[in-house]
């Protein structure tokens, strides 16, 4: 079964919102991780009944899914796997993961994917 653009699209911002919610995430650290230009455009993003994402958006969320998901398969506390994007890593120059991932961008989001299926 084929999906459209529009349903990728709607579960994908679905996505993004619960991990960043589980993780805490308050709506500048979204918008960025997102690549958008502010806080505004986030807002109308997430308002949308039928929500346009880029290309890119789709790789970062999906960068997301896997940061999740290794997160998770390294820790079998999940107060500890949402709360560790937020602890100081040496392996990351001495940033969280979200530092790292908002500083790095796309690239960042990769590295951290990377280094976390790496302990897996």
């Amino acid at each position: 079964m084929e999906h459209s653009k529009s349903q990728i699209d709607t579960v994908g911002l679905k996505v993004f919102n619960s991990i960043t919610d589980a993780w805490s995430q308050p709506i500048d650290s979204q918008t960025k991780l997102l690549a958008l230009r502010d806080t505004s455009e986030f807002e109308k993003l997430i308002a949308e009944e039928s929500p346009e994402l880029t290309k890119d958006m789709l790789e970062r969320i999906s960068f997301l899914m896997k940061i999740h998901r290794s997160l998770h398969a390294i820790f079998a506390n999940s107060t500890q796997a949402n709360s560790w994007v937020d602890r100081k890593n040496s392996r990351l120059g001495d940033l969280t993961a979200v530092e790292y991932m908002h500083q790095n961008g796309k690239r960042g989001m990769e590295e951290v994917c990377e280094y976390l299926l790496s302990q897996c």
